[in-house]
């Protein structure tokens, strides 16, 4: 799988990158990253706690980054 991990935490990133060599982790601020269009199969929202005044933003954004038919995956 063509696979983008996001996490807010350098470390948590830095160990993923550890961890599976293969994965493309970046450290972001989803609050303020630039989601692409219409770019992934699946986006997955997990362990993601942010404040209200974030939530609507972010959730579009991850909306907005699917492709056609794509889903949405929350926990």
């Amino acid at each position: 799988l063509d696979t983008l991990a996001l996490d807010w935490s350098p470390v948590a990133t830095a160990r993923a990158r550890g961890r599976h060599p293969r994965l493309r982790a970046e450290t972001a601020d989803l609050a303020r990253w630039s989601f692409p269009e219409a770019r992934f199969d699946v986006v997955a929202w997990i362990y993601l706690h942010l404040p209200p005044e974030d939530r609507g933003a972010v959730a579009a954004g991850a909306c907005r980054a699917l492709r056609p038919g794509g889903l949405l995956v929350l926990e």
